[in-house]
């Protein structure tokens, strides 16, 4: 029972840190301040203060409904189990909190463990990336030129069609290579108060101006208000450009893509995109989140790369958001995240 300090019989040893034995509470003022249901009838009473190092941190009691007069002997065996029940208690407390501290230790010894490994890969793949365009950077331009040097005709077809297919290999592997540059940043941004509003109408904005989009009616329904979020707007706007891209390529011969964003539950901010795309078969809708798992393959030869919506989902769960896909198949695609919206401040003031 929880009690406030100088409460009743309990208070009292407590604040004092002393015994207290009341032969009769009905005439005693230290009791009548403790008056509860439970307490009716109540006559005799004994408490001793748990103490630990001699600070108080309780109270054991005894009380009777007649009058009983507790001996020498009783009391000092009720101060010895006192004296041994703060211990186990102290005991059980310190127990829980070194639990909590290594636990704490634990998470806080992994998060130091995932930054190094992060920025290791980070490392890696920059070097990686750093040896392996400078050959492809010569393939590529040496395939052109070759492509532009040699002259039209049906005697050298051939060769071209081979050169046109090295320069088209070469740039697949380039865009591999910068996308695994950006998955392994992908948890590296600074977060921040940004506005989802804001973010979202300049990706669409910045999506307007690409030359394969021409065909695409883009439809964009965003609130007057600012969506206040703790986010980096560098990795929102690029989960935003992955599912734009995709979008756009599953409408090879143009299409309509609507965009939306605003509130949802009072505690989230949402962002939609659909489009009216081919759509995926139901059977493959788990795996759209996989890494590698892509639906662009034309003539048999696979044209994704299969990390556009993984680093997507990486992103906005580290985020705290989630992120999910719905399909039709043959008739559109709508993907959703939803981010924590931020209160305090900076969301009251606007």
């Amino acid at each position: 029972m929880r009690f406030k300090s100088g409460e009743g019989a309990a208070g009292w040893i407590m604040d004092r840190g002393e015994p207290l034995y009341i032969p009769d509470v009905r005439n005693d003022t230290r009791w009548s301040a403790t008056q509860l249901p439970d307490h009716e009838g109540i006559v005799s009473y004994l408490g001793v203060p748990l103490q630990v190092e001699k600070r108080t941190i309780g109270v054991i009691d005894v009380a009777t409904r007649e009058a009983r007069l507790f001996t020498d002997e009783e009391i000092n065996f009720f101060n010895t189990l006192a004296s041994h029940a703060a211990v186990a208690i102290e005991n059980a407390r310190l127990y829980e909190q070194t639990i909590q501290q290594l636990d704490q230790l634990r998470d806080t010894q992994d998060r130091l463990i995932e930054t190094e490994r992060r920025a290791a890969i980070g490392e890696l793949v920059a070097g990686l990336a750093h040896e392996i365009n400078n050959p492809l950077t010569a393939i590529v331009g040496h395939s052109q030129l070759l492509l532009e040097t040699i002259p039209l005709g049906t005697s050298t077809d051939s060769w071209r069609g081979e050169l046109d297919t090295i320069s088209v290999a070469a740039q697949r592997i380039a865009r591999i290579v910068q996308e695994f540059i950006k998955l392994s940043h992908v948890e590296g941004g600074h977060a921040e108060s940004a506005n989802l509003r804001e973010i979202v109408h300049n990706a669409v904005e910045k999506f307007e101006t690409r030359e394969d989009s021409q065909d695409v009616a883009l439809i964009e329904a965003l609130p007057p208000g600012p969506l206040w979020v703790k986010a980096s707007p560098q990795l929102i706007d690029q989960v935003l450009n992955n599912i734009l891209t995709n979008a756009l390529e599953a409408m090879p011969h143009g299409g309509r893509i609507d965009v939306q964003a605003g509130v949802s539950d009072g505690n989230f901010v949402y962002c939609t995109v659909r489009d009216s795309g081919y759509g995926i078969p139901a059977t493959d809708l788990k795996r759209v989140f996989e890494p590698g798992y892509t639906t662009k393959v034309e003539s048999g030869v696979v044209r994704g790369i299969g990390l556009g919506l993984y680093t997507a989902e990486r992103i906005i769960k580290s985020h705290g958001g989630s992120i999910w896909l719905e399909s039709e198949e043959g008739k559109s695609t709508l993907v959703t995240f939803t981010l924590p919206l931020q209160r305090g401040e900076r969301a009251d003031a606007n």
